[in-house]
């Protein structure tokens, strides 16, 4: 009888210490455990394009890479339990960073005098275009704070 593999993929944001032992325990039950957490929002998720960084095993990484290829366009693989998830946070805090400097910008614009939609198409053209920039820029012009994703 041949022998059925199963590996899961963890995209919660935990800490590290119950990711290694999700990891431990899992190994022990002979299945694969692949901390995963991507990068992105709803629409690199409706578009296939997100990007997944994966902790866990290079032979786990291999196997479950036609899968997760179907997800995103970018896959990483870091070989160390938790190193997935501190480079996500890394991540959120460049996010943050240009969020607050689009935030920054556009208030001083509008202090300045030009309505938002014309200083965000300046942005846009200019030194502040970014992928963020454009993601958010809908909910940027029309001053809401709704979540971006659905599960906030």
């Amino acid at each position: 009888m041949e022998q059925i593999h199963i590996s899961l993929f963890d995209s919660t944001v935990v800490h590290e210490v119950l990711a290694l032992h999700d990891l431990c325990a899992h190994a022990q039950a002979g299945a694969t455990y692949l901390k995963t957490p991507v990068l992105g929002s709803v629409v690199p998720v409706a578009q296939g394009s997100l990007t997944v960084l994966v902790s866990g095993t290079k032979a786990g990484f291999d196997r479950a890479e036609p899968v997760m290829s179907q997800l995103a366009t970018h896959l990483f693989h870091l070989d160390l339990p938790g190193l997935a998830t501190r480079m996500m946070l890394v991540n959120n805090l460049v996010l943050a960073g240009i969020m607050a400097q689009i935030a920054m910008a556009t208030a001083f614009a509008e202090a300045a005098g030009l309505d938002r939609a014309t200083a965000l198409d300046i942005l846009t053209a200019g030194a502040g275009q970014s992928m963020v920039l454009n993601a958010k820029r809908a909910n940027l012009e029309s001053g809401g704070s709704r979540p971006i994703s659905p599960t906030a």
